[in-house]
């Protein structure tokens, strides 16, 4: 994951940005590996750090490695503050895409440096993929062809949308998929007109 970290440090280095806020869950899971539902990392170019609360600082410390782990106990923002002051940070890039204009607000109260709105920096990497990314997107690929064959010899005559889809969503999983991207649609009838099988 520190690989990654490096490639966006030296997007930064060209952007001239002493440090990067990431709160999209998307780009933090690409950045730094960890699955709970809390946190943020703050990224300089020599360090970089995890902040989250007490339930997942466990989980951060063996998903996150390379990363310092920050507990917070009070606004998740004031341990972001405290950063900058103690890092000595001129600017802190965020993405404009996922902060609330009611956080940014928070931010430029209590930041003492130039907040930089960045919009696709972190997203831009992600789109070229390395050989462990690859190597999932096969294996979905493959769950899903198997799941696929499996459901057209099992789906009968008067079974329900919802049991066909919780079948196909039980076999996905028995063939290692971690979960589903959204809720399974099975539409038939009528229903099978409308967008996502929903009147």
């Amino acid at each position: 994951m520190m690989l990654r970290v490096e490639k966006l440090r030296k997007k930064m280095q060209e952007e001239n940005l002493d440090s990067f806020l990431v709160t999209s869950p998307y780009n933090l899971r690409y950045l730094t590996n960890f699955t709970g539902t809390t946190g943020l990392a703050v990224i300089t170019l020599e360090k970089a750090f995890f902040i989250t609360d007490f339930r997942y600082t466990e989980q951060a410390a063996a998903q996150a490695q390379g990363f310092e782990i920050i507990k917070n106990v009070g606004p998740i923002f004031d341990e972001v503050a405290n950063l900058v002051r103690k890092e000595e940070l001129h600017s802190l890039a965020f993405e404009e895409t996922t902060v609330s204009f009611l956080e940014y607000s928070v931010l430029e109260e209590i930041i003492d440096a130039e907040l930089v709105p960045v919009s696709q920096m972190i997203e831009e990497l992600r789109e070229v993929k390395d050989e462990e990314e690859i190597a999932i997107i096969e294996k979905a690929c493959h769950i899903a062809d198997m799941a696929y064959d499996h459901i057209l010899k099992m789906i009968q005559p008067g079974m329900t949308e919802i049991e066909v889809a919780n079948q196909l969503d039980f076999y996905m999983r028995s063939l290692g998929a971690s979960g589903v991207s959204f809720d399974t649609i099975v539409a038939s009838g009528l229903r099978s007109a409308m967008p996502h099988g929903v009147a």
